[in-house]
């Protein structure tokens, strides 16, 4: 059985040295392919900041349940509704935007390499489409993908709730705003492991994941991003698991305790601070699948396998290393 999670937080104030802007007679003629991507780089990222309103546009993706948290069961981009983790009952899909259908793809100039995954924007329509469609409205989506053909592609829920429409582009203002989180705290999400190889998902914060550290019997190791998910290689270590995660607001979350020790993690697993349904479900799960061994190989393959249903817009993702999880047998976890 899984123990009791604890989760502690505080907060991380950061100081940077000043920077030197070397004069223009000093920049190396190679040096300005860097610089201007350095300028590119900051203008998408003042685009997600938080409290500051910009000007884009919005269009609707699907009706369907999971077309773009879920993407053909795949998790899309960021991962929360992966069908490795459950689909749409995975412990990293219970937020309240995912549960209500208030979730959006954005475009890959705001997803960059995934560092937006998880991140809540208030979105409104004043009522200036040119057609003069729809009403004025407004709401806070989650972003849950990439591969967006405007800047937002939304859930039909979230898009008629803003428009009172159903399909077209509509010009918004959206500014990033802290989320809404479900009871239970933080959760962090078994995506697929092997002996030496983990992947991991983040959720249920009111920041997306800035950095993210793990700690297994006193043994530290730092996590990397790759395009929406975390991936992480410890080898053959055990003990008590010990996550660090600061968000981009700077807060830093703990999450202790989690699976019985690193050596006992499956994919489809979650660890939160102390929702009671979350670690019944998983404990529950746990004592009846039978005992899996770590493999010391790596399958190769794509985590995004399958192509496009008739309709659907074609899904840009985001680019994965040829690591997939294990064929553990999943933990689907219900709430109520």
């Amino acid at each position: 059985l899984k123990p009791f999670v604890v989760q502690a937080s505080q907060h991380v104030t950061r100081s940077h040295p000043p920077r030197s802007v070397p004069s223009a007679a000093r920049v190396p003629a190679g040096s300005m392919t860097f610089i201007k991507s350095a300028l590119v780089a900051a203008c998408y990222a003042g685009a997600a900041s938080a409290g500051t309103v910009h000007n884009g546009k919005m269009s609707m993706w699907s009706s369907t349940p999971d077309t773009i948290v879920g993407y053909k069961s795949e998790g899309s981009a960021c991962k929360f509704a992966d069908k490795e983790m459950g689909g749409l009952s995975a412990p990293t899909a219970q937020t309240p935007y995912i549960k209500a259908k208030k979730y959006c793809a954005v475009n890959r100039g705001m997803f960059g390499g995934g560092e937006i995954c998880g991140a809540c924007f208030r979105i409104s329509y004043k009522g200036d489409q040119e057609q003069g469609l729809g009403r004025p409205g407004s709401d806070v989506i989650q972003v849950v993908d990439s591969g967006s053909w405007a800047t937002f592609d939304c859930h039909m829920s979230a898009f008629h709730e803003i428009t009172d429409y159903t399909t077209g582009f509509f010009p918004i203002t959206y500014e990033q705003v802290p989320c809404e989180t479900a009871a239970g705290g933080p959760v962090v999400g078994v995506l697929g492991s092997t002996y030496y190889v983990s992947n991991l998902v983040f959720n249920n914060l009111e920041f997306p994941v800035k950095a993210a550290s793990v700690s297994v019997g006193g043994q530290d190791f730092d996590l990397k991003l790759i395009g929406g998910w975390w991936y992480v290689w410890t080898g053959g270590v055990k003990g008590s698991v010990v996550f660090k995660v600061t968000e981009d607001n700077d807060e830093a979350v703990t999450i202790s305790g989690c699976f019985g020790g690193w050596q006992n993690r499956r994919t489809g697993d979650g660890c939160t601070s102390d929702h009671p349904g979350l670690k019944a479900a998983l404990q529950l799960a746990a004592a009846r699948l039978p005992p899996q061994e770590p493999s010391p190989t790596m399958p190769g393959g794509s985590l995004r396998g399958f192509a496009p249903a008739d309709g659907v817009k074609p899904h840009s993702g985001s680019t994965e290393p040829s690591v997939l999880p294990s064929a553990n047998e999943t933990v689907a976890v219900f709430f109520p």
